[in-house]
């Protein structure tokens, strides 16, 4: 079998792949402003962010959701228009119109307004939970992607009700909600940062206005908020992100560090993380010499399909890449770097495809493409991975007839060609393709196979059909 990425891709990589990119590959295309190098202007509307926090896609449809923090709101893109350099949105929440800016649109507190929204995550049934952070709660939309400009929350944790806002330290209430993710159990889980804590709710979608949690991680209890630099404890938690085995991961800003818990939902309330990450060990959060296992104020993070875990390294702008993140020892070195020439690099560059300054929130999209808020320079980013596709060199043919089967990876569809005859889709998922060949003459026939993403990559083989006399 062979492997062949896309050549266009190649040419644009700067050194060798890792997880499917490479260390410091441009951006493929910039969500925020109309190309790489704008940073300009800075009010509000419908194609323009002013300080893009995190990023969320839904999964039943494929629209994209940015928050923008210092406007207080979040914009969704269509499924085109958020791969498109300079796409406009076609919804705001949080305000009524897309030139609106103010804080709970300049008055109280309610089920249509936003102040400072941070993380954003969307379950698989297309809800949108919010970290509304200077309202510490967090909202909940149903049904988002039909959602329409200025359309209410259906539901609110942290308070009461939609109409106050208010810090507390309870089982029931936030401080400064940062980021949020759902699991595969139904999970949601909570940066409560103010609270130096990670709060779970169980089976969130179906609870209650103001329901209380079920577990607390970094506190020993629900009334405790102190922060603490060891296995147990935490500082300030920011970003968080599940895998597949219900492993969760927390980043502690304050601390440079980023926290692993192996299946989260059963260690009860204070339980120990098992691998530290960006520090040698549990007991260590200074702010190290820039190597590819330090972190310096990490905010968001992700953690992709194939298990590696993306990381917003702000402090030395720059997303960092490890990839099988779930069998890391503590201290590892990440595997890859975008937005810096090198691991050993923090320089802070102009505004180009490459650059990413104070990199916010990290998320997952179509195709295997990652999403990087990029807050310093006023932008989203998308960076593609290669297309792949694997096929056997050499099949033979009997009567005429052949079968070839394979994969490829980060690609929308398949087709395939013979000599003399149309293009034609290749059977089954683009991941296990088949294609099926009769009528076959010639003594040798060279079939072309053609493995394309949604924006154009692509990545082509050629299969030598030989028939049997």
């Amino acid at each position: 079998m062979k492997t062949i990425r896309s050549l266009a891709t190649m040419l644009l990589f700067c050194s060798p792949l890792h997880a499917d990119f490479s260390n410091n590959q441009p951006a493929s295309s910039v969500i925020g402003k109309p190309d790489f190098t704008t940073t300009t202007p800075t009010t509000a509307s419908a194609n323009n962010l002013l300080y893009p926090t995190d990023i969320a896609i839904d999964p039943t449809t494929g629209k994209v959701f940015v928050s923008d923090g210092v406007h207080h709101r979040i914009l969704r893109f269509s499924s085109t228009a958020a791969y498109e350099s300079g796409g406009s949105a076609e919804v705001v929440l949080g305000q009524a119109t897309f030139v609106g800016d103010a804080a709970n649109q300049g008055g109280s507190v309610g089920a249509s307004t936003l102040s400072n929204p941070s993380g954003l995550t969307i379950d698989a049934a297309g809800r949108l939970w919010v970290a509304d952070f200077a309202n510490n709660r967090v909202l909940r939309y149903d049904g988002v992607s039909a959602k329409t400009s200025g359309a209410a929350a259906d539901g609110v944790f942290g308070q009461a009700t939609f109409t106050t806002a208010a810090t507390a330290t309870s089982v029931a209430g936030l401080a400064g909600p940062a980021d949020v993710c759902i699991d595969s159990a139904g999970n949601l889980w909570v940066a409560d940062f103010l609270n130096h804590r990670v709060l779970r709710y169980e089976a969130a979608a179906g609870r209650a206005n103001g329901a209380a949690a079920n577990q607390v991680l970094g506190q020993v209890n629900f009334t405790s908020a102190v922060a603490a630099l060891n296995a147990a404890g935490m500082a300030q938690p920011f970003g968080l992100a599940v895998d597949q085995a219900l492993g969760l991961w927390v980043t502690c800003q304050s601390q440079n560090r980023i926290l692993r818990f192996d299946n989260a939902p059963g260690k009860g309330d204070g339980g120990s993380a098992n691998a530290v990450l960006g520090q040698a060990n549990f007991d260590s959060g200074g702010n190290s010499p820039i190597t590819a296992a330090s972190l310096s104020a990490p905010q968001g993070c992700v953690v992709s399909p194939d298990g590696t875990l993306w990381v917003g390294d702000s402090g030395n702008h720059r997303v960092l890449g490890y990839q099988g993140a779930a069998g890391k020892a503590s201290g590892a070195s990440a595997d890859l770097v975008l937005g810096q020439p090198s691991f050993a690099t923090e320089d802070v560059f102009g505004a180009t495809a490459q650059t990413i300054q104070g990199p916010y929130g990290v998320a997952i999209g179509r195709d295997g493409v990652l999403f990087v808020s990029n807050t310093v320079l006023r932008r989203v980013l998308r960076f593609s991975p290669a297309v792949e596709i694997t096929a056997p060199s050499r099949i033979k043919a009997r009567n005429g007839r052949a079968k070839i089967r394979g994969s490829s990876k980060f690609a929308s569809l398949v087709n395939y060609k013979a000599p003399k005859r149309p293009t034609q889709s290749a059977v089954g998922p683009a991941a296990n393709w088949t294609v099926n060949l009769k009528g076959l003459t010639r003594p040798t026939t060279r079939i072309a196979v053609t493995a394309s993403a949604f924006d154009g990559r692509s990545a082509q083989t050629v299969v030598v059909v030989k028939s049997r006399r």
